[in-house]
């Protein structure tokens, strides 16, 4: 055991101080070894101290102080301190073999598993002592690495072309989980998302609100809300099919769905439902019992039982293959909304932001809502919580994730990497960890450059028309250009166009990334969105003629390989069932019967043809003479054309008057 004494010298010259060491097991409880000025590495702008080094002659154990002067000399890299050392006190210290040894050459990069303590209390270096006594022979080697640890600082290299890979890949087919697949219709597909226990759901919650809302509103003698009574769930499906209607055939305004105008009549609609019945039921439609919203927290409340119930059927009803991808999608709103967010590259640049992970043919297996950034857990950010939560379900089966640059990352290439499973993406520069001799070099075109750390996870970089910067864990992705099947334009003097080369790693992002904008493509074909004051509504709305109906699509296309519907056709014929269903009361049929008197408009001047209402003349005749009578009396242009003598009447008057 080798004494340090530290001593203050008044009489000694100013040396600039550097780093301080943590004297291993030395049992004072601070102690600096001085350097002469001229051998310091790096500045430092600590207190300027004058230390000396006095060595005691005996030395029991050459080898225990070769290995421990070694380690302080590694922790004095990473801890805050100073470093000095007399010229005149140096000492070389040889082991059994007489090899030189400089005990301030090493750097604590080359012992990772080295830890330096922030406290010289006497027991930690006594501990610290005795674990060197007990381990003398005991060496640290980087090569030894287990492949699944994720720990310790990223050693990165060229990016080798064979290697032994640890993770077994997921199959690369989808498995739809339905027994009897023979026969079924757009119907019965598009049951198996939006089950008869969401409609039940969607029933009673549209009656409760309904109840609620007529108890505390108030009413005019008019209102079409004084005729509501509780819809059942045949009729709600009818209600489904003229909504799925509207988003193939557009009009200016939701009234003219049930116009007799030649220009905007539409038969389908009004045979299916009268328009104040529609109305009320949209006004009533709700997702969830308002008496819990006050003491609730989830910004989801309204929604968050349609939400959950959905993504259970969407995973429930395919499971998917080897490559998954997430994006995020918009729903669009501009009323105020404490989560409303604003992307600049969408098509719809404010509304509510959707996570959604989908399969390559564009299949959403789950839907996450953005609520606003949440606490972070565990030094993660949000996208990297985001991925994990949208992925609980499909870690540690070997699949692969394509994401884009929002959500790349190396910590979550090693997190994915620690549950078995895969990850390619683009990468943006400015993340941390990244070397720097990929982030700031200058390609030419079509040149690729790449590095890789311990762990097989890749960044590539190729000069396309512009720079770009992938994040791979796959084995087989590397920095070479693979053919892409496709040439250059043949040039003017007649030679044929080049193989155009792509990196690997590009056309199987290229290829997979496809997923989520192809669930967003076929969902804004045929949209159901309408403006509206309530935002759930339109959320719920793309949940189930959005998502829902394009998942249905795709399931019925892969069960009919030889009968394959398009998008429009399937819409039409699930609106076309939709509207048949008849499990409502034989009272409901004539809701609206067909009226056989009509109200006609008298031709010629406005003023020449306006005459007195009969049936509120004589109304008014009951209580006050001819003449006040003819001066309050309603002035009409109208008439009913199937009465005798064709009275003139008011709309209100012919109503009632023909009324059964």
């Amino acid at each position: 055991m080798v004494n340090l004494v530290c001593e203050q010298q008044s009489n000694l010259p100013e040396i600039e101080i550097e780093k301080k060491v943590d004297c291993g097991y030395v049992p004072c409880s601070s102690v600096a070894v001085t350097k002469n000025k001229n051998d310091l590495d790096r500045p430092s702008a600590l207190p300027e101290i004058e230390v000396e080094e006095n060595i005691e002659p005996e030395m029991p154990n050459e080898k225990v102080l070769q290995k421990d002067v070694t380690q302080n000399a590694d922790s004095a890299s990473s801890t805050s301190g100073i470093i000095t050392k007399n010229k005149s006190n140096q000492r070389d210290f040889s082991s059994d073999n007489e090899s030189e040894v400089d005990p301030f050459a090493n750097s604590s990069d080359e012992d990772p598993d080295y830890f330096p303590s922030d406290n010289n209390s006497s027991t930690d270096v006594e501990q610290l002592s005795q674990e060197i006594e007990s381990d003398d022979e005991a060496e640290t080697d980087d090569s030894e690495e287990e492949i699944g640890d994720i720990s310790g600082p990223d050693v990165w290299s060229t990016v080798k072309t064979t290697r032994n890979f640890h993770i077994v890949e997921h199959s690369i087919d989808c498995k739809i989980n339905i027994e009897n697949q023979d026969g079924l219709s757009p119907l019965d597909i598009f049951s198996l998302f939006i089950t008869d226990e969401i409609l039940e759901k969607i029933v009673v919650e549209t009656n409760t609100y309904a109840q609620q809302q007529l108890l505390t509103q108030r009413r005019t003698p008019k209102s079409r809300q004084n005729t509501w009574t509780p819809t059942r769930k045949g009729e709600m499906k009818r209600f489904f099919s003229i909504i799925i209607c509207m988003g193939l055939v557009k009009v200016p305004n939701i009234n003219l769905y049930w116009s007799k105008n030649s220009s905007n009549h539409n038969q389908f609609i009004p045979s299916v439902m009268p328009r104040d019945r529609f109305l009320s039921l949209l006004r009533y439609l709700h997702f969830n019992n308002n008496d819990g919203l006050l003491e609730s927290d989830d910004r989801l409340y309204r929604i968050r039982p349609l939400l959950d119930m959905i993504n259970a059927r969407f995973m429930t009803v395919m499971t998917p293959g080897r490559d998954v991808v997430i994006d995020e999608s918009m729903v669009p709103w501009r009323g105020r909304l404490g989560m409303r967010q604003y992307i600049k590259n969408k098509r719809h640049k404010y509304g509510v932001k959707l996570y959604k992970l989908c399969t390559v043919t564009g299949f959403t297996y789950n839907v996450r809502v953005y609520c606003g950034k949440e606490d972070s857990i565990g030094n993660k950010d949000h996208s990297h919580k985001v991925v994990l939560k949208l992925m609980s379900g499909l870690l540690d089966s070997g699949r692969t994730l394509y994401a884009d640059n929002f959500y790349s990352g190396i910590p979550l290439v090693k997190e994915l990497l620690d549950r078995q499973s895969l990850y390619c993406g683009t990468l943006r520069k400015n993340r941390r960890g990244l070397p720097r001799e990929i982030t700031n070099k200058k390609l030419k075109k079509n040149e690729i450059c790449g590095l890789e750390n311990q762990h097989d996870i890749k960044i590539i970089q190729w000069q396309d028309k512009r720079s770009v910067l992938m994040l791979s864990s796959k084995p087989e992705h590397s920095v070479t250009l693979c053919k892409t099947g496709k040439k250059t334009r043949p040039n003017k003097n007649g030679e044929p166009g080049k193989d155009i080369l792509k990196p690997k790693v590009v056309l199987d992002y290229n290829n997979a990334k496809k997923g989520v904008d192809y669930s967003d493509q076929m969902s804004a074909y045929y949209s159901s969105l309408r403006k509206g004051l309530k935002w759930y509504r339109k959320v719920a709305f793309e949940l189930i003629f959005g998502a829902a109906i394009v998942n249905a699509w795709i399931v019925y296309n892969e069960i009919n390989h030889d009968n394959k519907l398009a998008l429009l056709p399937f819409r039409e014929k699930l609106a076309l069932l939709l509207s048949n269903q008849q499990d409502f009361l034989p009272s409901e049929l004539t809701v609206n019967p067909k009226r056989t008197h009509s109200l006609k408009r008298e031709e010629g001047p406005e003023k020449k043809r306006r005459r007195n209402c009969t049936d509120c003349y004589k109304s008014l005749r009951l209580t006050m003479k001819s003449k006040e009578a003819d001066k309050k009396v309603t002035k009409v242009n109208t008439y009913c054309d199937d009465c005798e003598n064709k009275p003139a009447l008011c709309l209100n008057c012919f109503n009632l008057r023909h009324q059964r």
